[in-house]
């Protein structure tokens, strides 16, 4: 399971060979400012641990809730009956809801949409790593330099992009909570971050803007934690927009959709399918036929509706489709297959009967080191893959076009020479005589006869 660790948090530690098996706290953790917002291949995470057991009120909650045996039926759309219940049954939920404390103005909004966030807000940080309990410090928090890439503001002429100054402080009062914005230049590309314990609007200063970012807690049982504000939700109708999700508990018939596609504005090119929906497709790709095993799984190169033909492809039943690329170290093109054939061969090997196999193999240095190139075909015993070649054909390594065997129509050359189309007749005068009729079409014999008579 994905967890994000935060300083506070109790983890199980257990080493057999140091004797180890104990509830440790985090006293620190550092991370990516852009974190869990953005998720990248290399991003580092530092946890420090200490000795001492501490309990908080979120990690209780969060025991009981883990605790807890209750059931909770899973309404999916598998069912248009199912749905239309579930409609009445959350009518008279909708009538039941009600304040026990006395406290809210409505206990139920209801809207058609619903918006969350303001456009100062929306930007993302690129390379900004925050410490919060710096070096073990409550009171000391630091951030270091990066970019913050703006989706709303801009300077004219300039950008949307500002380069960040590094920031650490030390000294925080551990009964105070801090906001935190991003103070940037509205005529050059440059800002810094600025924490306080004084609300920051983004038009407070003349010649800046203050992105808010997050509060800052005070230190709550020997720690604080940062909980960012920036980025906005969009619930409208059945669907959700927004940036990070999370809970205690996920208890879904089904996590995500039968079909997930990713990439950005315009290349939603690529995607995985769990819909047994294959078809079987003549040369033109019109559909002639069912068959879901041929269902694609993954594609990418194309969209959605074209996946079944995108330039990259794995269906239900293994078959996978590339065009270009790398297998090994031979090169697929559009239409070839290129190596190293000082190294490396294509061949394939199939399986005859339960003792014999039969191999094909196009490559190099198979026999004697003069040969340039090599084409072999083997019926072997499965026992003993070393013996038993069935055709082997070799060419010389020449300057000059060297062919060693040729085949145009039907007529085999040999060097240059075509072997005999004919008939050879032998006689066997041991005791009676018998005539032998062998016929041979370029030096091969097809057919022969016995008899008694000489033509």
């Amino acid at each position: 399971a994905n967890e994000m660790l935060e300083a506070g948090d109790i983890i199980k530690v257990i080493d057999i060979d140091q004797g180890i098996d104990s509830n440790i706290r985090i006293t620190e953790v550092n991370y990516p400012a852009h974190y869990p917002d953005v998720l990248e291949n290399g991003m580092q995470f530092n946890a420090v641990i200490g000795n001492e057991v501490t309990y908080t009120l979120s990690q209780k909650i969060q025991n009981d809730i883990k605790k807890n045996q209750e059931v909770i039926t899973q309404h999916n759309k598998q069912s248009w009956e199912r749905d239309r219940r579930n409609v009445q049954a959350l009518t008279e939920f909708r009538s039941k809801v009600f304040d026990p404390d006395g406290n809210l103005e409505n206990a139920m909004q209801q809207a058609i949409a619903g918006w969350f966030g303001t456009e100062s807000m929306y930007y993302d940080l690129d390379d900004v790593v925050m410490s919060v309990n710096a070096g073990g410090d409550p009171n000391s928090f630091a951030l270091t330099a990066g970019r913050l890439i703006h989706k709303v503001f801009k300077i004219e002429g300039l950008g949307n992009i500002w380069l960040l100054d590094p920031f650490t402080i030390t000294g925080l009062d551990p009964l105070e909570s801090y906001y935190l914005s991003a103070k940037v230049s509205r005529t050059a590309l440059s800002g810094e971050w600025v924490l306080s314990t004084e609300q920051m609007g983004t038009e407070s200063e003349p010649s800046y803007w203050h992105f808010n970012f997050g509060v800052l807690s005070s230190v709550i049982e020997g720690v604080r934690s940062f909980k960012p504000t920036k980025g906005f939700t969009l619930i409208s109708g059945g669907s959700i927009e927004t940036d990070v999700i999370s809970a205690y508990m996920i208890n879904v018939n089904r996590l995500f959709a039968q079909v997930v596609t990713v990439g950005s504005d315009g290349y939603n090119n690529a995607g995985i399918s769990g819909l047994a929906d294959g078809k079987i497709y003549d040369d033109n790709w019109n559909v002639i036929g069912d068959d879901p095993n041929r269902s694609v799984r993954f594609w990418a190169g194309d969209t959605e509706e074209n996946k079944h033909k995108a330039p990259f492809n794995v269906l239900n039943d293994g078959s996978m489709r590339a065009y270009k690329g790398n297998i090994g170290n031979f090169l697929l093109g559009d239409n070839f297959l290129n190596g190293d054939m000082k190294e490396n061969t294509v061949s394939g090997i199939r399986s005859m009967s339960a003792d014999q196999l039969e191999v094909f193999s196009i490559g190099r240095a198979f026999s004697p080191s003069s040969a340039f190139y090599n084409v072999l075909c083997y019926l072997r015993d499965g026992r003993n893959l070393t013996t038993g070649t069935g055709l082997m054909i070799d060419v010389d390594n020449k300057a000059v076009e060297a062919i060693a065997l040729n085949i145009v129509n039907g007529d085999i050359e040999v060097k240059g020479k075509k072997g005999l189309t004919g008939k050879i007749t032998l006689a066997n005068t041991a005791s009676s005589t018998v005539y032998y009729h062998f016929n041979f079409i370029n030096g091969l014999l097809v057919d022969y006869v016995s008899n008694g008579s000489s033509t």
